[in-house]
């Protein structure tokens, strides 16, 4: 029987010159053979790929973890802002930076020049946007204010008959860009100024300044701003959070005290006596009404009711600004009726209302009670608008 000799393939370490059978234990490094004891002395095992790489060739990431050359170059990054090494799989991407997630979540990026910043040097505006502290300092002053804004009142126009509108428009952004490009239309501030509404869920509300319903009319360029607010994607009539409030002027009712107050008890006598007309005029609903611009009284059916006299005092006890006709302003009666518009149309039809209630209060006590709604209505007659938003909602 012939004697098989077994062959045994010998190596001596690189390491540590041992020679050790190459077929059962130890590794092949760049032409160079190595036992096992040293394997685990000076090698590591690359986290991609999987293949052993010597101590003097590994490649490490920030976590400790170790990469052959060809790993590290295709499956690392190197944070730009910490310049810490990364595996690729926990970048985060913060505008065109290439971050840890520490560096993610303690730094933004400047919404005018792009840079990176710090949380501990980003100011923050009023809409939550951030800026370096050059672009803060440089930014223009917001154009849509905070809702407690109130500069003092520029007066446009040569009588007493004054109208203050203030026009709420939403879901097109609380943004200044867009509030600027509608003062620019409106010739700046010195007629219109924009502030913030909580009323609103993404707009803001352009408040205009005293003016007569002749310069509302032809020296305002409200019909341009309409447009270019529905252009932007802003509604106001059919938002369902917008409404027009018109401010009129209290010596527009009469030069003394006592001359302004009878005036406004009969457009208080009016608005109670005409109540349903009236709600149909506003296009808004009895119950849309009852939070914010409620009626003073729950009716009043004839002329021995109430008095123009008696529902004033009734009005001026009752101390809420939320109702049809805010008497709590020093200067101005506040109308609250109307839903908002952005028809030019029509936001002028709501101004030639405000302009008849001054009419009302020219009247006798005796006429303002007798007055119909008919009546009402063709003393409008001479008014375009008004004529028009009546017939086409069947008004008369």
């Amino acid at each position: 029987m012939e004697k098989i000799i077994a062959m045994v393939t010998c190596e001596t370490c690189e390491n540590c010159g041992k020679e050790f059978d190459f077929d059962e234990e130890g590794i092949e490094y760049q032409g160079d053979h190595f036992c096992d004891e040293c394997i685990h002395n000076i090698f590591n095992i690359c986290c991609e790929c999987g293949e052993y790489i010597h101590c003097d060739d590994c490649l490490y990431d920030n976590n400790g973890d170790a990469y052959c050359e060809h790993c590290f170059d295709n499956c690392t990054f190197e944070c730009e802002n910490c310049g810490d090494i990364h595996n690729y799989s926990e970048r985060m991407i913060l505008g065109d930076y290439s971050l840890c997630d520490y560096c993610y979540e303690n730094n933004y990026i400047c919404c005018e020049c792009g840079e990176l910043i710090s949380h501990y040097d980003t100011y923050f505006d009023d809409y939550d946007n951030c800026y370096c502290e050059s672009c803060y300092n440089d930014r223009p002053p917001d154009t849509i204010h905070d809702y407690s804004y109130k500069p003092e009142a520029i007066f446009h126009g040569n009588t007493k008959r004054l109208f203050g509108t203030e026009i709420e428009a939403d879901s097109g952004g609380c943004d200044n860009d867009n509030a600027r490009e509608i003062l620019d239309i409106m010739n700046g501030e010195d007629y219109v100024y924009m502030k913030q509404d909580s009323s609103l869920d993404n707009g803001f509300e352009i408040v205009s300044h005293p003016c007569t319903l002749d310069y509302h009319a032809n020296y305002m360029n409200w019909k341009e701003a309409f447009n270019e607010l529905s252009s932007m994607g802003y509604e106001s009539h059919d938002a369902g959070t917008c409404g027009i409030h018109v401010h009129m002027n209290r010596a527009g009712f009469g030069e003394t005290l006592q001359e302004q107050e009878l005036g406004i008890s009969k457009v208080l006598y009016f608005i109670e006596r005409h109540w349903d007309n009236v709600v149909k005029f506003s296009r808004r609903t009895n119950r849309q009404l009852s939070d914010w611009a409620n009626r003073y009284l729950s009716k009043i059916d004839d002329e021995e009711s109430y008095s123009p006299h008696e529902v004033l005092d009734y009005a001026k006890d009752d101390g809420s600004r939320y109702r049809a006709v805010n008497l709590c302003n020093r200067s101005t009666i506040e109308i609250r009726i109307f839903r908002g518009t952005l028809k030019y149309t029509s936001f002028m039809a709501i101004l030639q209302f405000c302009d008849l209630l001054y009419d009302i209060a020219e009247m006798d006590l005796i006429e303002v009670i007798s007055i119909t709604w008919k009546d009402f209505i063709e003393m409008g007659g001479k008014y375009e608008e008004f004529t028009t938003y009546v017939a086409e909602r069947n008004l008369a």
